[in-house]
């Protein structure tokens, strides 16, 4: 898929989710607009319903419409609002959408840099999907520095605006934390790994004193077949 055409079905995801129900002419006028549409090209019917069923496609995300009114509106809303990479892809293209639309103010918008986002997050992301372990230097913020390291990447997370990848560190027999920023070096091994059958969700935890934690500490809980793994990401605790 190209990055033009990536940000198209972004582009129509959102302005359908943003209006609740709108016609395709309504549509069609809101794209003639979008800095998107750099090519000035207008948007057909049947490139339209190309476009619904491609977005069905790669998000999930149904187009539907209202007969009588012929009102477009999004199905099944829960594909974004309960799909943190859907509702985190649109969010993000939201965003951007916005400032894109608003260069002329880019010495009144400030931002902050993600660190290590773009590095590392496409060799983590292919171990992953191809259940590959990964060896990493790295030295953290205290001075301590190790070298090939092996580790079984589990999952990512963005926590407080910086990426971390949470993985089984074989050698120590614990699951780890370790922040992209940190991280100097790391290859992709052939090795693969089996990754335990596992749930990853968000809770609020309060009032675990043993642990120190604090009313409405973020915990990131894995739910193992036969085992509760506990991990707090804000103190880098597990229990």
């Amino acid at each position: 898929m190209t990055d033009r055409l990536y940000a198209k079905y972004l582009w129509l995801i959102n302005t359908v989710y943003e209006a609740g129900k709108i016609s395709f002419e309504e549509i069609a006028s809101k794209w003639n607009d979008t800095y998107i549409n750099d090519l000035h090209q207008p948007l057909r019917l049947r490139t339209f319903h190309n476009h619904r069923n491609a977005i069905l496609m790669q998000f999930g995300i149904i187009f539907e419409c209202e007969r009588g009114v012929n009102l477009y509106y999004i199905d099944n809303p829960e594909a974004i609002e309960r799909d943190s990479i859907n509702q985190w892809l649109l969010d993000s293209f939201s965003v951007n959408n916005t400032l894109l639309s608003n260069k002329n103010l880019k010495d009144r918008i400030l931002l902050e840099d993600i660190p290590s986002g773009r590095t590392h997050l496409d060799t983590i992301t292919d171990a992953m999907q191809n259940n590959r372990q990964l060896s990493i230097c790295y030295e953290d913020f205290f001075g301590e520095r190790c070298d090939n390291l092996l580790i079984n990447p589990y999952c990512l997370k963005m926590f407080k605006r910086r990426w971390y990848v949470l993985a089984y560190v074989p050698s120590t027999n614990i699951i780890r934390r370790f922040g992209l920023k940190v991280i100097n070096t790391l290859l992709i091994r052939h090795l693969s790994i089996n990754v335990p059958h596992l749930v990853i969700y968000y809770a609020r935890w309060g009032n675990i004193s043993r642990h120190n934690l604090t009313i409405g500490s973020t915990i990131l809980v894995l739910v193992f077949l036969d085992s509760l793994y506990i991990y707090a990401p804000a103190l880098d605790l597990c229990f």
